[in-house]
């Protein structure tokens, strides 16, 4: 992203009414300003205890987003009493978030992710009931448990950052949930997984616990997310099976299962290749054994798919030569298989540059005739 230019916003003019001015919105009513919406405005200054900005008392909606803020919020924030959406993400601001903001009993969206931010997180936000959104992800912030997030009764998207223990079942027992996202460098969570009395008419659709130390199986629970579309579990140490139950999900797009401790044979179960919406698999550094199953080829929309870093051996399915993206290096294969499919002549481009990526792995003459062949 680059900052656009204060000089381009020639509409901030003294002299004229502040409502025509780019970004300001105004009470079509009242004419009190309501919303100002700075996206990518090299400010590179502070927020001032005493600026006229903490004078607009009818403010609903405050987007100061990677506009180059530096120091700490003021105290003087609470005084915004009307706001309902406030972003300050991707700034370089630093100190405790201010206690008044707990003032801001009305605000539903609360975006203070990528800043230098201190103190204890929680304290923060503990009384804004109202939020529907929460995204306070890569700060500085003390590391704690997280608090029970059920209080939260129509949260929709949550990214926390600093916290530790173990999985916070409470957030996953509200119904409206939609996106969680616990990949941050500074999260240490640990443990298992539970989902705890999860609603399956839950909202859920994204769901990342990346970059944690999270381990044993993926519960059979899962599958209870019928409207999971992207789940992302990398760089763990999630072990057990193959989750089998994680394919049951009609609405599953993108899944990462990379960098873990999985172990034994690739089962996708019993599933309906009609209602299948997988995209993109990674299965990469685990301890997987045994063959790719013919089953994948049920995954008719699949066109990405990382396996690289196992212990499989025996054929790859001819299938998977359709895939715009293969990656099956550091294994024992020893060739691909045929496959009813047609390939067109972009596809069998593909197939040879596979071969020659991996042909530390695979008997090339053998493979290559296969290729040709379909």
């Amino acid at each position: 992203m680059n900052f656009r230019r204060l000089e381009n916003m020639r509409s901030w003019n003294k002299s004229s009414d502040c409502c025509s001015w780019e970004s300001v919105t105004c009470d079509a009513k009242y004419g009190q300003v309501i919303s100002l919406y700075l996206l990518g405005v090299n400010l590179n200054n502070t927020l001032k205890p005493n600026s006229g900005l903490f004078k607009l008392q009818y403010l609903q909606n405050l987007t100061l987003r990677y506009c180059n803020l530096y120091g700490e919020i003021p105290f003087s924030l609470g005084t915004l009493s009307h706001l309902t959406f406030l972003d300050l993400s991707e700034n370089k601001l630093v100190g405790q978030v201010p206690s008044s903001i707990g003032n801001l009993t009305k605000l539903m969206y609360l975006r203070l992710s990528i800043n230098h931010l201190s103190g204890k997180s929680s304290v923060s936000f503990a009384n804004l009931t109202k939020l529907i959104q929460l995204d306070i992800r890569e700060n500085d912030f003390e590391p704690e448990l997280i608090p029970d997030m059920s209080r939260f009764h129509n949260l929709e998207g949550f990214g926390g950052g600093n916290f530790f223990g173990p999985f916070p079942t409470s957030l996953f027992t509200i119904p409206s949930l939609r996106w969680v996202n616990l990949r941050d460098s500074n999260n240490n969570f640990t443990g298992h997984i539970d989902f705890g009395n999860s609603s399956l008419s839950s909202r859920l659709s994204y769901l990342s616990l990346a970059d944690n130390n999270f381990d044993g199986p993926i519960p059979e629970s899962i599958s209870k997310f019928l409207n999971l579309v992207l789940l992302d579990l990398r760089n763990n140490s999630f072990s057990g099976p193959f989750p089998t139950s994680l394919f049951k999900i009609p609405s599953l797009q993108w899944v990462t299962l990379a960098r873990n401790n999985f172990k034994g044979p690739i089962d996708f179960g019993n599933t309906w290749p009609s209602s299948s919406s997988l995209s993109s698999l990674y299965l990469a550094d685990n301890n997987f054994d045994g063959q790719i199953p013919e089953s994948i080829s049920q995954f008719l929309k699949l066109e990405r798919l990382d396996i690289s870093n196992n212990k499989l051996q025996g054929n790859v399915p001819g299938c998977l030569l359709r895939l715009s993206s293969l990656e099956l290096s550091h294994n024992s294969l020893s060739g691909f298989g045929k496959s009813s499919q047609v390939l067109d002549q972009a596809q069998m481009r593909v197939c040879v540059l596979i071969l020659i990526h991996s042909k530390d792995h695979f008997h090339i003459g053998s493979a290559s005739l296969d290729c040709w062949r379909f």
